[in-house]
C-alpha cells in the first residue's frame, strides 16, 4: 500500500505542532544539505554536510540547545553556539541531545535530572545550551547513543561507558551500598580471566570519598550470567584483571549525607558519573531504548544487551525476567547467522522492542508485539528472541540496509531506497495517510523522482524522519503533543 507525499506547507506553518499523516517536506535549511537526522521524544536534530546543527520541536528541557527563553522551534533552527565546531555525529534521548565533533569532543544539552548528560545533576538539572564535557576528551569517544533517561558511549579503546537513570539497570553493572550515607558510592563486579568475581567495593573508611569508575584492562571481559559466558574472550592462563581508576574529574560532586529518605530513594535512580559496562568491545553500532541498550561488537558480530527486559522480552535473551545489569548475548543469532551466512551490521532499540539487520539484508525483530510493531502480523504476541521477518514484506526478498525503532513503531529502508513502516500509527507517524495501526510492513511513498532515494531514517516517540539523497528531509506524525 503506497501513500502520496505532501508538499511543504507555507513557511508560517508550525512543523513542531502540526499533524502530518503523509510524508511532508520540511523547509529548506539555509540552502544546506542534511547529512544526518536524530529524533527524541518531541524534538529532532539535523546535522548538515558542512557540520552545522539545526533543531526542530520542543526545547522545554533545553534539548535543542537554543537557550532558556526559546520553548520550541517551529521550523528547523540553527544552533548558533555550535557553528565554530565541526560536529560529525548526533544522538537524541527523550529530552536530551549528545553531539560529537571531529576532534572527539562531546557536547550535551537538555534534561539532566538523572545525570544522563554526563554532568552532576546537582549542578544543572537543565542544560539549555550545548555544553562541552572536557573530561571525555581523553577517552576517545567515537560513537554514542541516548535513551529516554540514559546515555552510552563507545571508545576507540574498546571500552563502553553509560550514565544516567539506572532504575532498570540500563547503565550497567553497578550497585548501591545501602549501608552508606554516600549516595555516590557504587561498585562494579567483573569476572577475571580465571572466572573469579572481582568487586569494586571499598572499605568503610573509603566510602566517604566519591567513587571513581574503574576500567578493566584490555582483553578482560565483564561478568556474565551463569547461563551465558563468552569463553573466547578470556585469555587462558593470564592473571586476574587489574583495575585502573579513571581521573577523579569523572566522578560525581561531593555527596550530601544529610539528605532526606525521599531524596535518597530518588537519588538511588541515577549515577552522576560514567559506569564501565563493557571492555574489549569495538563497535560503531549501538542503540538505546527507553530502559535498555544494544551494542554490536563489530569484530565478532556479537550482539550485547542489558537493562530492562520484562514481559516484552526486549533484550532478546529468551527470558521475561525484569532486568539484567550485566551484559547478555542476544540469543539465536549465532545459529541464524551461520544458516544465512551473514553478520549483523546495525541495531536499533525502541521503547519495548528491538531490531537488527544483517549483511545479507535480513531483518530481525524481538520484544513487545503490541500494535504490530514487530511486523509479524500479530498485534499482541511478544517475541523473547529474534525473529526474521523478511517474509512479511509485500515484496519478494527485500534487502534491508537500515532499521529504526520508535515509540511503538518500526521503519526500515531497503537497498534501493524503498521505505517500509509498521506498528503504532498514532498521529499518522507511519506516513501511510491514515492513523490505523498495521502489523506488517507497508510501503511509504516518497518523492524519489524529485529528491532521490531515501538514505536515512529516524523514529521518535510520535514522529518519523526520512532523509533524502538530495539532502532534504520529510516528516510524518507530530512532534509536540
Amino acid at each position: 500500500m503506497a501513500t502520496r507525499t505532501t508538499k511543504a506547507p507555507a513557511q508560517t506553518a508550525k512543523y513542531s505542532h502540526s499533524v502530518f499523516r503523509s510524508p511532508t517536506l520540511l523547509p529548506d535549511i539555509g540552502g544546506r544539505k542534511v547529512w544526518r537526522v536524530a529524533s527524541g521524544a518531541h524534538h529532532c536534530i539535523f546535522l548538515t554536510r558542512d557540520g552545522l546543527v539545526y533543531g526542530l520541536g520542543s526545547n522545554a528541557h533545553g534539548q535543542l540547545g537554543l537557550g532558556k527563553s526559546k520553548k520550541y522551534a517551529s521550523v528547523p533552527t540553527l544552533v548558533a553556539s555550535l557553528s565554530s565546531h565541526a560536529v560529525i555525529d548526533i544522538a537524541c534521548g527523550y529530552f536530551h541531545t549528545i553531539l560529537l565533533t571531529t576532534s572527539q569532543q562531546v557536547f550535551v544539552c537538555g534534561w539532566n535530572k538523572y545525570g544522563q548528560c554526563v554532568r552532576p545533576s546537582s549542578n544543572a538539572e537543565y542544560i539549555f545550551e550545548p555544553t562541552w564535557i572536557p573530561t571525555l576528551d581523553s577517552l576517545g569517544i567515537h560513537a554514542m547513543a541516548a535513551g529516554s533517561l540514559h546515555s552510552v558511549f563507545a571508545t576507540d579503546r574498546g571500552v563502553v561507558y553509560a550514565c544516567g537513570d539506572c532504575m532498570y539497570a540500563q547503565t550497567g553493572p553497578w550497585k548501591n551500598n545501602p549501608k552508606s550515607e554516600n549516595l555516590h558510592n557504587k561498585s562494579l563486579s567483573y569476572f577475571s580471566s580465571s572466572g573469579d568475581s572481582i568487586s569494586g567495593d571499598r572499605s568503610e573508611g573509603e566510602r566517604k570519598r566519591p567513587f571513581h569508575p574503574f576500567v578493566v584492562h584490555a582483553g578482560r571481559s565483564p561478568s556474565l550470567s551463569n547461563s551465558v559466558k563468552l569463553e573466547a574472550s578470556f585469555r587462558p592462563g593470564s592473571a586476574a584483571a587489574a583495575f585502573t581508576p579513571i581521573s577523579p574529574a569523572l566522578s560525581a560532586a561531593s555527596p550530601n549525607s544529610s539528605v532526606s529518605k525521599t531524596q535518597k530513594r530518588e537519588h538511588s535512580r541515577y549515577s552522576d558519573h560514567l559506569t564501565l559496562v563493557l571492555d574489549n568491545v569495538y563497535s560503531k553500532s549501538l542503540s538505546c531504548g527507553d530502559f535498555h541498550t544494544l551494542i554490536l561488537d563489530s569484530r565478532q558480530s556479537t550482539l550485547w544487551t542489558w537493562g530492562r527486559n520484562g514481559l516484552s522480552g526486549r533484550l532478546g535473551i529468551g527470558s521475561a525476567s525484569e532486568k539484567y545489569e550485566t551484559p547478555q548475548i542476544v540469543l539465536k543469532f549465532p545459529d541464524m547467522l551461520r544458516k544465512y551466512e551473514e553478520a549483523v551490521c546495525m541495531v536499533s532499540c525502541g521503547d519495548f522492542h528491538s531490531a537488527a539487520c544483517t549483511s545479507s539484508g535480513s531483518l530481525y525483530l524481538w520484544g513487545s508485539g503490541e500494535n504490530g510493531r514487530l511486523g509479524t502480523g500479530s498485534e499482541d504476541f511478544n517475541e523473547l528472541a529474534p525473529v526474521r521477518i523478511n517474509e512479511s514484506f509485500p515484496v519478494e526478498n527485500p534487502y534491508v540496509v537500515e532499521v529504526r525503532c520508535g515509540g511503538g513503531h518500526t521503519v526500515c529502508r531497503t537497498f534501493d531506497g524503498t521505505v517500509f513502516a509498521w506498528g503504532s500509527n498514532i498521529y499518522g507517524k507511519l506516513g501511510l495517510g491514515h492513523e490505523r495501526n498495521v502489523s506488517t510492513p507497508h510501503s511509504v511513498q516518497l518523492s524519489h523522482h524529485i529528491h532521490g532515494k531515501c538514505i536515512g531514517l529516524s523514529a521518535g516517540l510520535f514522529h518519523t524522519l526520512f532523509q533524502m539523497e538530495d539532502g532534504s528531509v520529510f516528516l510524518t506524525g507530530k512532534l509536540i503533543c
